[in-house]
């Protein structure tokens, strides 16, 4: 195929017409005939796409005959074997190379890059390459723009070397295992703003390896348009001072450190106007959430701070953000009531959970809230919630709702529940009475959980109209008479 790639190389235009980039091409080269070749259009072939193409074995030697490629495309194939040393050597020209998603085994040699002084793309992801990154990878080519090295086996330390890359613009790390300490150049060109010098990097994804110590002092100081910070699942620890983000407050989008051991309180410190997703979950962050923290994230989509040791009251500014579709906070130390005017506003909110604190009191008057139409997961499980289970019927889209572990008294209310339910559980309450044969006409339930209550009477028969339902769990509650006969066989069903 290269030897017969080769000679169209050689013929001419009226043979072959125009071989270089298509003119509908989605300008994936980068400056696809340059001027310095000086062989003009039709003569050269710069692009070789393979992309998912099922295509195995290992890269031919006969390759390096292109030697005018700018694009190299053999991602998503069954391509196996080591890296080539010197095989991309001859490619003066190339711009792009594409070797992600295959089965490539072994280490990066350290003179990979070595004569790609006008490489901006370099894509070894979702391989099996182990060792360490040789910094020659990155000081042959300081013109790169993207670099994807992600699910591998790499390890070691990350190279220092990035003060010069100023045209860095995309870099993917994740899934390795790295560990020693974040290269602080990576995120500081060593120059001010003002002296031009500021790198272009927009996403940084280092998450899911070992990496230690504290983030960089630079974070943000010489890269204002960052816009996705990925360092989430690592062992990154120290004092969580969300100012270093202020850097680049008018660009993120997306912020996640959440599975490291950050401490602090969590506070911020700048209006992050553009912010959509900030994760901190499961870290070590205490002290009281501020008050106007919705004021300062306008945007925000969805804010998890699961796993942590959080105390107070939640702050009524939190729900402010009109966009808002998720909060998740479980698993901390939140105190109070829920009352409807803090929900009045979140009109996009999907799934709520609060399980796991320490709130109270009834939820009659969280229920009437006005804008919770599109709420579809409710959990407010393991905190102490008395009085009788509430009207849900006015939050229509409630697929989820786990009520289970509160102080719940009296009767559970079928009339009272939407229809649109999946999963219900009110186990580990103290309510009584019989079980509602209504329950028996929610078709959508698949898992009902009644167990710990006090119920008592029969089984309804009518719960065998439930088609969907998996798990049905009534242990220790004050029920007679024999399982109903409808329910038996019943292969799909878990019974306790």
């Amino acid at each position: 195929l290269c030897a017969d790639i080769k000679n169209l190389d050689n013929a001419t235009d009226s043979e072959n017409g125009n071989i270089g980039a298509d003119d509908d091409d989605d300008s994936s080269y980068f400056e696809v005939l340059d001027a310095d070749l000086g062989l003009g259009t039709g003569k050269i072939v710069t692009g070789l796409k393979l992309y998912d193409n099922n295509i195995h074995g290992i890269i031919p030697e006969e390759l390096s005959a292109l030697e005018f490629l700018h694009l190299i495309d053999f991602g998503a194939n069954r391509l196996m074997g080591s890296l080539p040393s010197s095989l991309f050597h001859k490619f003066k020209h190339l711009r792009e190379l594409y070797l992600n998603s295959n089965y490539f085994n072994g280490t990066i040699p350290g003179n990979f890059t070595q004569g790609l002084t006008k490489l901006k793309v370099l894509t070894f992801g979702n391989n099996q390459l182990t060792g360490t990154i040789h910094k020659e990878i990155f000081t042959n080519s300081i013109s790169l723009e993207r670099v994807s090295f992600e699910s591998n086996m790499l390890s070691g330390s990350i190279p220092d070397v990035f003060q010069k890359m100023i045209q860095l613009r995309d870099i993917r790390l994740g899934q390795n295992k790295f560990i020693s300490t974040i290269p602080a150049s990576l995120f500081n060109s060593g120059k001010t703003r003002s002296e031009g010098a500021t790198r272009s990097l927009t996403k940084c994804d280092l998450h899911g390896n070992a990496f230690t110590g504290e983030l960089p002092g630079t974070l943000t100081k010489g890269v204002p348009f960052l816009k996705y910070l990925y360092l989430h699942d690592n062992r990154l620890t120290g004092n969580l001072d969300t100012e270093l983000f202020c850097g680049a407050a008018n660009s993120f989008i997306d912020i996640r450190l959440n599975n490291n051991s950050f401490t602090g309180n969590f506070k911020i410190q700048c209006l992050m106007e553009n912010l959509e997703l900030i994760s901190l979950a499961s870290n070590n962050l205490t002290g009281p959430l501020e008050d106007g923290i919705g004021h300062k994230l306008p945007r925000l989509r969805e804010i998890h701070l699961f796993d942590n040791k959080l105390s107070s009251t939640i702050p009524t500014t939190i729900f402010d953000p009109t966009n808002l579709t998720a909060i998740l906070m479980y698993n901390n130390q939140l105190t109070g009531s829920l009352t409807a005017n803090v929900f009045n506003g979140a009109s996009h909110l999907e799934h709520l959970y609060l399980n796991g604190n320490k709130l109270s009191g009834k939820l009659d008057d969280f229920v009437s809230a006005k804008g919770l139409e599109a709420l579809k997961k409710l959990r407010l499980e393991y905190n102490s919630f008395s009085g009788t289970i509430p009207d849900f019927t006015g939050m229509p889209s409630i697929e989820v709702l786990y009520l289970y572990n509160n102080s719940f008294t009296g009767s559970l209310n079928a009339d009272k529940l939407p229809p649109t339910l999946k999963k219900l559980k009110v186990s580990n309450n103290t309510l009584n009475n019989e079980i509602p044969s209504k329950l028996g006409e929610f078709a959508n339930l698949e898992v009902l959980s009644l167990n710990g209550n006090e119920f008592v009477g029969k089984i309804p028969s009518e719960l065998s109209n439930l088609n969907s339902l998996q798990i049905f769990h009534l242990q220790r509650n004050k029920l007679s008479a024999s399982i109903p006969v409808q329910f038996l066989p019943a292969e799909r069903i878990t019974l306790l």
